[in-house]
């Protein structure tokens, strides 16, 4: 069912999904290439056959594609990390980079058994609305993305009145078809407290010291406020909400402003804001320069080095060097690491080509002996344009339609519906 579509019926029971044959087929594959697990914001995942070669660009494009995204319009938006849940640290993968050279990379600043990898939203869009009327299915994806986060992490920081507006939200728009008055039955609210739980919308602070008397009364009432809301104004509803206190769309990078170690900041970056900075104690935000006025951008290491790969000793300083139109002196950044530099480097970059309309990469440095290239295009593995043609499904869903190319050469994806969906990445060499 494509998300958006209205369902039939309502009901808050939950129901084990039946395997069909073609699931229990879809494990039996022959290919042997090992299987990378991509999770997504919504807890599930996608397995994708692939070899050392496969490049992570190549996985990016299989996975959204199966979420039914418009890969040749909307690959700008998305990226891949490598996430230790554990110590919680996170690194963005380079789309240009192989699995074998992912692993490489980080096998001595992560445990990789550990580690898992993630598709997030990475550029966001400066128009919420305008990204729903294009993309329907990368929307969705992204207001996953940030209701997890700010479940997991700005939750239990916001205000009690806030949090229930966001929850009634939130199970508006889960249960499209629940009447309005349906927590008003004590029955109902504990089928959902027992078989869905709470905690999918609140914060774990409120479910487990609120009576639950208490939580169901509070609730009800909010939930009725929005009993007239759809989908997607419920979706629009929550964002513009959470945006009032917390601005997800930033990226906050803890750095130094010149060459030197004088004045740390945060330096914030955003589709809307630009480049701006904070006081680290202060939450007013001071804007530096917008993405048009950007003309170059350089990555440089402080200390001399013959490190190719950053190690988990790396504490290396490095500077990011901005050429601004209009100014005689560059904008200079002082990292506490190379990766860190390089990670803000390509965010301003990236938002230099989606925002301030630039056709190519500024970025003007070398990188592990490699160039780095231009916006990835939309040519596939064999050199093939990919195709435009979106799969028309629910990115929630562990269902998808079958897209099938010619297995005789081996030369494009294959996507089987299953509990663990196979992506068939063409064997290629280098």
């Amino acid at each position: 069912m494509v998300r958006g579509e209205p369902k039939k019926s309502f009901s808050i029971r939950s129901k084990k999904k039946v395997k069909s044959d073609i699931d229990r087929i879809s494990t039996g594959s022959t290919d042997q290439r090992p299987t990378v697990k991509v999770f997504l914001p919504n807890g599930e995942f996608r397995s994708v056959k692939c070899g050392d070669t496969t490049d992570i660009k190549d996985i990016i494009h299989l996975v959204i594609e199966s979420l039914g995204v418009n890969v040749v319009t909307a690959h700008i938006f998305y990226g891949m990390r490598i996430e230790h849940p554990q110590s919680q640290r996170a690194f963005w993968l380079r789309r240009w980079f192989t699995i074998q050279e992912v692993r490489a990379k980080y096998e001595h600043m992560l445990p990789l058994d550990e580690c898992r990898y993630t598709l997030r939203i990475k550029f966001f869009p400066e128009n919420l609305t305008n990204f729903y009327e294009k993309d329907k299915a990368s929307f969705f994806f992204l207001y996953d993305q940030i209701k997890n986060d700010y479940l997991n992490h700005v939750a239990e920081k916001v205000d009690q009145d806030i949090a229930f507006r966001l929850g009634a939200l939130e199970m508006r728009r889960h249960f499209k078809d629940m009447p309005a008055n349906a927590l008003e039955k004590k029955s109902n609210f504990e089928i959902l407290e027992k078989e869905v739980g709470f905690t999918k919308f609140l914060p774990k602070s409120i479910v487990e010291t609120m009576k639950s008397k208490a939580l169901r009364k509070i609730l009800n009432s909010y939930f009725r406020q929005y009993s007239d809301l759809d989908e997607e104004q419920c979706c629009h509803k929550f964002l513009g909400l959470l945006a009032q206190i917390h601005r997800y769309d930033l990226e906050t990078f803890k750095c130094s402003l010149g060459s030197g170690w004088t004045i740390t900041v945060d330096i914030v970056i955003g589709p809307r804001d630009g480049i701006s900075y904070k006081a680290e104690q202060g939450s007013v935000i001071t804007h530096m320069t917008h993405f048009k006025r950007i003309q170059g951008i350089k990555v440089s290491r402080i200390a001399s080095s013959t490190v190719s790969m950053p190690s988990a000793t790396d504490s290396l300083k490095a500077t990011v060097n901005l050429r601004v139109e209009g100014t005689s002196e560059p904008l200079v950044f002082t990292t506490s690491s190379f990766v860190q530099a390089t990670e803000m480097a390509e965010l301003i970059d990236g938002y230099c080509q989606l925002v301030g309309n630039q056709k190519q990469s500024l970025l003007n440095r070398k990188l592990d002996d490699r160039k780095l290239p231009n916006v990835p295009g939309t040519q596939g593995a064999n050199g093939s344009q990919t195709s435009s043609e979106s799969i028309p499904t629910r990115h929630g869903s562990l269902t998808s339609t079958t897209t099938q190319k010619d297995e005789g050469n081996n030369s494009g994806p294959v996507v089987y519906p299953s509990d663990s969906i196979y992506f068939k990445l063409p064997k290629t060499t280098r």
